[in-house]
């Protein structure tokens, strides 16, 4: 079931409506399942990674969660002054209190009450009666009485009302009274000075605030409305990219998956010609396989749920820009403009790791060399080497220069993705030296008598030679593990 508001579009005929449908999950807090309200203590409020809750739940969480410094739940560490997300473990400083109200849900929140019945209506003309109706032109819930002044009042005769009835049926919250200035009684909010960066009335612009820059509260804050939405669009591409990592980790996750399922397999078959002497060891060998499944299988998840968490916040973020420049006034806009860009410009910048952290890499090798009765107790081992590519380092003066006629060479050293040095071997190195010339996409293959020695201790001797005829230039030395 979906719950909706309607929603005026600013700057446009007040009769022009769009519908933003919100699932009905989302006006629920997420830790107690239980509506939110537009009263304290079960305000939504957001945090500095996106996630909305209401404040009761958070404050709780937070005293159980954040008393001292330590590791939550799933590893994640939080600090003896704040808590950690209950969505996705973030660590956030912020004192409970002072986390910002998501004010577009606090819109979607009460127009749900108001659809209800939760929430009683009053005329907003003279406080007092029920309302009757709604004008569309104004943005005011009257009263019988004042429907009628209203429709007899030479500015606002002709504007168009809608009963209270279909307000209710079309899911509309109370509508925002206008702002006025706390010290200028009377005087509306309808300015914003540049730089003291606070809305203001005109009488500001004479005493408190004179010789300062001011323009229009709505022009500013269209112009941030614009800018929410165009910082949403740059980090829903930053969260394209992750996904399309997740996407890569997934494929190497079920890579993984089909290469322990081979191994097992060949191991099986292996065994099985060995006879009963050797059931024993296979037992063994396949426990490792399982092992290392386990292990590789525990990196990718980890490194792919730390990435699906950024990209919930970033989702979460991009959803809460754009409904807070879609559904905030002037004033709701500027006070949550600076929080939620500083968040989605954290996001956006963090660096990822898209590449996965290990590799499918499983593999039985038969170490018996045809002496199998006198070393089944050893016979066979698993190599499963978590390298990570990107983190191996090479060294050697092969990696500069390379002459025709002469043998380069240079020494790999395989590193996982805990920036640790490999101690065994077993993984596969290729090397490819490329010569691209000016405009040459796809290059030429200049290399020969290429050859990869495996150390066994996690390093690898490349050597190769150049191509005769090759002219002398740059070229480009890949080396893929």
């Amino acid at each position: 079931m979906k719950a909706s508001v309607h929603v005026r579009v600013d700057g446009t005929d007040a009769r022009r409506e769009h519908t933003i449908v919100v699932p009905r999950e989302a006006i629920c807090c997420p830790l107690c399942e239980e509506p939110f309200e537009t009263t304290e203590p079960r305000t939504p409020c957001v945090t500095p990674c996106f996630h909305t809750f209401c404040r009761l739940c958070l404050q709780a969480w937070a005293k159980e969660k954040g008393a001292v410094a330590g590791v939550g739940a799933a590893g994640a560490p939080y600090a003896a002054d704040g808590f950690s997300c209950p969505t996705c473990r973030a660590v956030c400083t912020v004192a409970v209190e002072a986390l910002q109200l998501n004010f577009a849900l606090m819109t979607v929140v009460e127009a749900e009450r108001v659809s209800t019945g939760q929430t009683q209506l009053v005329c907003q003309e003279c406080e007092d009666g029920m309302p009757t109706s709604h004008c569309l032109e104004c943005r005011l819930l009257l009263c019988e009485g004042c429907t009628k002044h209203h429709s007899r009042n030479k500015l606002s005769k002709h504007h168009a009302l809608q009963p209270i009835e279909e307000f209710k049926q079309h899911k509309q919250a109370i509508p925002k009274q206008k702002r006025t200035c706390t010290k200028h009684k009377g005087q509306g909010l309808d300015l914003y000075c540049l730089t003291c960066e606070t809305p203001i009335c005109f009488h500001g612009t004479v005493k408190d605030h004179e010789g300062h820059k001011y323009e229009l509260l709505s022009d500013v804050a269209g112009n941030h409305q614009a800018k929410l939405r165009m910082e949403a669009d740059k980090l829903s591409k930053t969260q394209t990219t992750l996904e399309e990592g997740i996407a890569k980790i997934k494929q190497e996750e079920d890579a993984l998956a089909a290469e322990a399922i081979e191994q097992k397999a060949f191991i099986g078959t292996h065994f099985e010609e060995l006879c009963v002497r050797l059931r024993a060891r296979e037992l063994a060998l396949t426990r490792e396989v399982d092992e290392a499944l386990a292990r590789k299988k525990k990196i990718l998840a980890g490194q792919r749920e730390g990435l699906e968490c950024a990209v919930a916040s970033m989702d979460s973020g991009s959803l809460y820009a754009r409904r807070t420049a879609e559904l905030g006034d002037a004033f709701e806009v500027m006070h949550a403009y600076s929080h939620i860009v500083k968040g989605m410009l954290e996001l956006r910048e963090k660096k990822f790791d898209l590449h996965p952290n290990t590799t499918a890499s499983i593999s039985f090798v038969d170490t018996s060399s045809g002496m199998m009765l006198d070393t089944l107790s050893r016979h066979g081992r698993v190599i499963a080497t978590d390298v990570t590519p990107a983190a191996c380092t090479a060294i050697g003066s092969g990696l500069q220069t390379a002459r025709v006629g002469g043998r380069s060479a240079f020494t790999l050293q395989a590193v996982d993705y805990l920036g640790h040095s490999s101690s065994e071997g077993g993984d596969t190195v290729q090397i490819i030296l490329m010569s691209r010339g000016e405009g040459d996409e796809t290059g030429t293959d200049v290399g020969k008598d290429v050859c990869v020695t495996d150390q066994g201790d996690g390093t690898y001797t490349c050597t190769y030679s150049v191509v005769e005829g090759t002219a002398d230039q740059s070229a480009l030395l890949e080396v893929y593990v």
